[in-house]
């Protein structure tokens, strides 16, 4: 239960912004205004392989591995790439969210709350 937790604490830090809640509160900002452009950039599990921190910290980093695992402080979990949505499960069970790559160390994480976040590689 606590390993799966403690992903999704991750991805929900990863997915969350006070900048990203600051324009969805603005009303007057149209939804192509609070997205930067998108990148050429394929997001693919090769794409994923490595280490992610959240808004340029890599403190407690989560490191996708090649094999479909990946390891958050220590405890694992699964991951899967479906399109643009990243399923992670465990033993707390499963967490989504939506993702684009922004560039080549940089992707945007979309929350189920609609919360956007930034992540980077570390």
């Amino acid at each position: 239960m606590k390993r799966l937790n403690v992903a999704a604490a991750i991805v929900f830090a990863l997915a969350t912004s006070p900048a990203a809640f600051a324009q969805i509160k603005d009303r007057t900002a149209s939804p192509a205004d609070m997205l930067p452009a998108a990148s050429e950039i394929a997001l693919t599990n090769e794409f994923l392989v490595g280490a992610w921190g959240d808004n340029g910290d890599c403190t407690a980093p989560i490191i996708f591995n090649i094999d479909g695992t990946y390891l958050v402080d220590g405890d694992p979990g699964r991951w899967t790439l479906v399109d643009d949505i990243i399923t992670f499960s465990g033993d707390g069970g499963v967490f989504q969210v939506r993702a684009r790559v922004l560039n080549d160390r940089q992707i945007q994480v979309h929350n189920p709350n609609g919360a956007i976040g930034l992540s980077q590689r570390c």
